[in-house]
C-alpha cells in the first residue's frame, strides 16, 4: 500500500499499520519442511511505500517472550549470533538473478548480503537502512525502512518485485 505518512521506525506498532493487510500463514523449512508454522510462533508482516522508501513491519509471536534470544553481535555477524532473527530477501527485477537480503536480530543488529543466482554471497556489501526492534508481551516486533537508494530496480511504472521472508527461532 502507498502511504503519505511514513511510519516512525521505533519497533512499535503504530496506528498506520492497523488497517494494512497481513502477510501470514508461513510454511516451515526446518525442522519439519513443508508443515504449517506453529500457531504459537506465527509470523505476520506488512509493507507500505512512499516516494523515498519501502517500510516493513514484521510481528513474530512467541508464547515465551522472556526466552527470546538476543545476543549482541557485530553488524553482518548474525550467522554466528545466538539470537532470534528475521531476514527478508528482495529481488526488484523478479528475475532470480540477484537477491538483496536484509536481516535483523531481536537485539536490533543488522546484516545485509547480496546473493547471486550462481551461489555467490557478498557479505561486504553494506547499505544504509533503518531498523528498530522491541520485545513485547506477545513476542517481538521489527520495523524497517529500506530507502530506494539501497537497491537497483527497473524504471517501470508498475513494479513487480519478488520477496521472501525467513524467520529463525533459536
Amino acid at each position: 500500500d502507498r502511504t503519505n505518512i511514513a511510519p516512525v521506525i521505533d519497533g512499535k506498532i503504530e496506528s498506520l499499520w492497523n488497517n494494512m493487510e497481513n502477510g501470514k500463514d508461513f510454511i516451515c523449512q526446518s525442522p519439519e519442511n513443508g508443515k504449517n508454522e506453529n500457531p504459537n510462533l506465527k509470523t505476520e508482516w506488512k509493507a507500505v511505500y512512499d516516494n523515498k522508501a519501502v517500510y516493513f513491519l514484521i510481528i513474530m509471536y512467541d508464547n515465551n517472550p522472556d526466552s527470546i534470544l538476543k545476543q549482541l553481535s557485530q553488524r553482518d555477524g548474525l550467522n554466528s549470533a545466538n539470537a532470534d532473527k528475521v531476514e527478508f530477501r528482495i529481488n526488484p527485477y523478479n528475475d532470480g538473478q540477484l537477491d538483496y537480503a536484509f536481516s535483523l536480530s531481536a537485539a536490533g543488529v543488522q546484516q545485509d548480503v547480496k546473493y547471486s543466482s550462481d551461489g555467490n554471497s557478498d557479505y561486504n556489501w553494506n547499505m544504509v537502512w533503518s531498523s528498530a526492534t522491541s520485545i513485547t508481551d506477545f513476542g517481538w516486533v521489527a520495523e524497517i525502512k529500506l530507502p530506494y537508494s539501497a537497491l537497483r530496480f527497473p524504471k517501470k511504472e508498475v513494479q513487480n518485485w519478488s520477496f521472501n521472508l525467513i524467520r529463525n527461532i533459536r
